[in-house]
């Protein structure tokens, strides 16, 4: 595919009634491919993203919702007002932060969209644990839409290389586990510096911290990272993990 948002919500379509199995247990295909078992919308986007051949430089792999905000953002490509093939974050009720993300399928005359979203349910929940259409009214003071620099046409002739990323300097340390973070951690394992946190670079991490290179990085991988790293030990993943492994990776010590 080549990447259009044509392509995007092709392939999004074809998801539609996915149900995760068991019910409530955060396994489906998504968090397989991903390698990391928890609340699964941003991975189900991560995951379409892929498929449909859109870049990571154009819709980051990402589990956790406010690294795509925040990826968006730091681009000027964040918004208010939704358009088909954005990338939709929502502030739900009770969260200081957003905590859901979608597909825009299509955009109503009243300013309303339908979105293609993972993880959902008939009531539009954020952990329903399936694939399904919503039409939505709001998405919170937080969110907004992504709008991805999709590729517009297929370039004739041949395409120049692309530039090797840059894996020196220092990391901002600001708990996003975005590509900057990953290319360092990537140069620092000896592994392919893409910026993706793919099986490679799962199970090289897990070798470095010594446990079963599985390609999972559940409980027992982060708490194993956050031990080596010296993060509150409590097997969750989040921007205080991010934020000391931004600081082992600046100073070399992972």
């Amino acid at each position: 595919m080549a990447g259009t948002a044509k392509d995007m919500l092709k392939v999004a379509r074809s998801q539609i009634g996915v149900r995760e199995s068991p019910r409530g247990s955060n396994r489906v295909k998504y968090t397989k491919w991903y390698g990391l078992v928890g609340p699964w919308c941003a991975m189900f986007c991560s995951w379409v993203a892929r498929q449909a051949g859109v870049p990571k430089d154009v819709i980051p792999t990402h589990a956790y919702t406010p690294d795509g905000r925040n990826f968006f953002r730091n681009k000027d490509r964040f918004y208010k007002r939704p358009k088909v093939g954005d990338i939709v974050y929502y502030q739900f009720p009770g969260f200081a932060r957003v905590s859901h993300v979608g597909i825009v399928e299509k955009v109503h005359r009243d300013g309303s969209w339908t979105a293609i979203e993972g993880n959902t349910d008939a009531a539009g929940g954020r952990t329903g644990g399936q694939v399904m259409r919503k039409r939505r009214y709001s998405v919170g003071d937080l969110g907004g839409f992504g709008r991805p620099a999709y590729t517009k046409s297929k370039t004739k002739g041949k395409a120049s290389a692309p530039s090797k990323p840059k894996t020196s300097g220092k990391l901002d340390v600001d708990g996003s586990f975005g590509p900057a973070t990953i290319r360092k951690m990537q140069a620092a394992l000896k592994v392919g510096i893409d910026g993706g946190f793919g099986t490679i670079t799962k199970k090289a991490l897990q070798r470095k911290l010594g446990v079963k290179d599985d390609g999972e990085i559940g409980p027992k991988t982060v708490k194993a990272l956050q031990r080596r790293i010296g993060a509150e030990v409590d097997g969750a993943w989040g921007p205080a993990t991010t934020k000391k492994l931004q600081i082992a990776l600046n100073e070399g010590k992972l």
